[in-house]
């Protein structure tokens, strides 16, 4: 059964998963191929030192399988063609509780259907977002059991 706590507001932690060493693996899952580099750079250039990248379900799928023990974190596109990102995820936390998820979508959050609460700033990032942001979300997913 997953559990869902309230994300930490930037001012209770300003803990990065880089600095804290908490996360090194991460899998980038966007069906937009400009996106998922863009993405992969930005999560490269704060210190994540294996970024893993997946332009489709089934690709993500594949990496998964190959890497589950890895992977740590997953930024995933809500809006994709052949499975939500809520959906991929749930599939991915059932094999592995522990991991985090952060999604990302150019949709509102209160828009979208998810079977995992949204929560804009903490698990969700609405695109475009900054360098900034993403750091302080994935601080703050670090801090929690929040998916």
């Amino acid at each position: 059964m997953l559990r869902f706590r309230r994300c930490l507001d930037m001012d209770e932690s300003r803990a990065s998963p880089l600095q804290s060493g908490e996360v090194q693996s991460i899998l980038v899952i966007d069906d937009d191929l400009q996106v998922l580099k863009h993405v992969s750079r930005m999560l490269s250039s704060i210190g994540f030192t294996h970024v893993f990248q997946a332009g489709s379900i089934s690709d993500a799928l594949d990496i998964w399988a190959a890497h589950r023990r890895e992977i740590e974190l997953v930024v995933s596109d809500f809006v994709m063609p052949e499975l939500t990102g809520d959906h991929l995820a749930l599939r991915m936390i059932h094999e592995k509780s522990a991991l985090k998820v952060l999604f990302i979508s150019g949709n509102d959050p209160f828009t979208l259907d998810s079977a995992i609460p949204l929560q804009p700033g903490c698990n969700f990032l609405q695109k475009p977002f900054t360098i900034a942001q993403i750091r302080e979300s994935l601080a703050g997913l670090s801090s929690s059991d929040n998916r």
